[in-house]
């Protein structure tokens, strides 16, 4: 029995090139996967074109998505230097990161508390081009393209959510020099090993992490990650950021309020760089 596809809520208006009757296979979904898959390049096109347009940069059709993300980058660097001086935002940055990680940018003390991830992650290497839908208590959270040498990260809890990863975050958030196998008692075990995963503890670098009120809910509860692709969040969730001396915050990203419970605890009392 062929399972019919579940289509992203974007793409429903695609299930309208589906002739009646057609049947559920690959090669009947073919003109559906084509539509949803030119709204994913059309939404993020104009992601893209929304942060190059700042910065005095252009982007089209024929850019690459690493050439998206190096205008990315290039907007947050740009917005980085108005730090310089105290300016209090009247209105939040939307659609970027959420209000008090976005606004913060005059020299006073973070919002948040560290927080240490304490749970072990499941890794394996991704392959290129290979989509990854990430989903937490019943919702589709966000979405991501691995590119070369990324991997995919399977986090131990109740909803094993999946999510992309680069190789260079890989590297510093886990301790790589003593990766073991899948536990054996674990509910997961025997999908995870026949897929390749094993698993890494994390490196102990500290994070800062902000329950989310009402007053950081960001409009339509969703923001856009740095990765390129919406991500929801909603109240009492977290937002979890790395930070540095050097390169401020350097990515946002929400955990599941009851995920969150399940893989950090909050240090309250540490003062150390994150």
């Amino acid at each position: 029995m062929i399972l019919a596809q579940r289509l992203p809520d974007e793409c429903t208006s695609c299930s309208k090139v589906k002739k009646d009757g057609a049947e559920e296979s690959c090669s009947g979904m073919s003109s559906v996967c084509k539509c949803c898959k030119s709204i994913f390049e059309e939404r993020t096109l104009s992601i893209c074109k929304g942060f190059a347009e700042p910065v005095g940069k252009k982007y089209s059709a024929k850019d690459t998505h690493q050439e998206c993300l190096v205008v990315f980058s290039s907007a947050m660097e740009q917005r980085d230097e108005l730090c310089d001086v105290r300016y209090e935002y009247e209105v939040a940055m939307t659609d970027t990161t959420p209000k008090r990680f976005g606004d913060i940018c005059d020299g006073s003390p973070p919002p948040g508390k560290v927080c240490l991830k304490i749970e072990p992650t499941f890794l394996r290497v991704a392959t290129p081009g290979e989509r990854i839908v990430s989903v937490t208590d019943g919702d589709i959270e966000t979405h991501n393209f691995a590119q070369i040498g990324d991997y995919v990260a399977v986090n131990n809890t109740s909803d094993l959510e999946q999510y992309i990863v680069s190789a260079a975050v890989v590297a510093t958030k886990y301790d790589l020099d003593h990766p073991f196998g899948v536990p054996p008692d674990h509910p997961e075990h025997e999908f995870l090993t026949r897929s390749g995963f094993q698993a890494f503890n994390p490196a102990g670098q500290g994070r800062m992490c902000l329950k989310v009120t009402a007053q950081e809910l960001p409009p339509g509860g969703k923001f856009l990650g740095s990765w390129g692709s919406e991500m929801i969040v909603k109240v009492d969730d977290y937002l979890v950021c790395s930070v540095s001396k050097t390169d401020g915050i350097t990515e946002v990203y929400r955990v599941e309020r009851l995920l969150f419970e399940e893989t950090y605890e909050i240090e309250p009392d540490w003062d150390e760089e994150p």
